[in-house]
């Protein structure tokens, strides 16, 4: 649970009204794409966009009832779904995902996994640097040579792979 003395960042209506109607929006996404087909029904069956139509519809009617429900529900206000120091430790793992996935993009994903890994361990799991140091570089070698070597799957290399030949 969370401290009660925290401030709310989220209640839970407000948590609820943008879920609902980022569902909605969902919805509305597979319908207009089923439009883009026949929606209807022919002699062989259903058309091209039948399916995904009537599932797009009964998403949107059930964000929208969500969306009421929600709304109507003055007293889930004063319930907190999402405190800042919930917030804050939330952050501290999804920055350095981010991060990682930007740096894979840059740098291939030897060199990242390697950063991620020693970062994470040493800032929030309190590891030595050496312990994390070892696992970081063990685990990218082992990252090469199960799928570079053994499956033949060339995973995202950067510069530095490159730069030592094991591009």
């Amino acid at each position: 649970m969370h401290d009660s003395t925290e401030p709310t960042l989220i209640s839970r209506r407000a948590l609820g009204i943008g879920v609902a109607l980022l569902t909605l929006a969902f919805g509305a996404a597979i319908i207009l794409g089923a439009t883009e087909f026949s929606i209807g029904w022919s002699d062989r069956g259903p058309e091209p966009g039948y399916f995904p139509f009537w599932i797009g519809l009964v998403i949107c009617l059930g964000s929208l009832a969500t969306l009421v429900q929600t709304a109507l529900d003055r007293e889930s206000s004063a319930v907190s779904a999402l405190t800042t120091g919930q917030a804050k430790r939330a952050l501290a793992f999804l920055v350095p995902m981010v991060a990682f996935v930007f740096l894979v993009q840059v740098w291939g994903i030897y060199l990242a996994s390697i950063l991620y890994l020693f970062t994470v361990m040493v800032r929030q799991g309190k590891f030595g640097v050496l312990l994390s140091t070892t696992v970081s570089f063990g685990t990218a070698v082992a990252l090469y040579f199960l799928f570079d070597k053994w499956l033949m799957v060339p995973l995202a290399k950067g510069p530095l792979e490159a730069w030592l030949g094991i591009h």
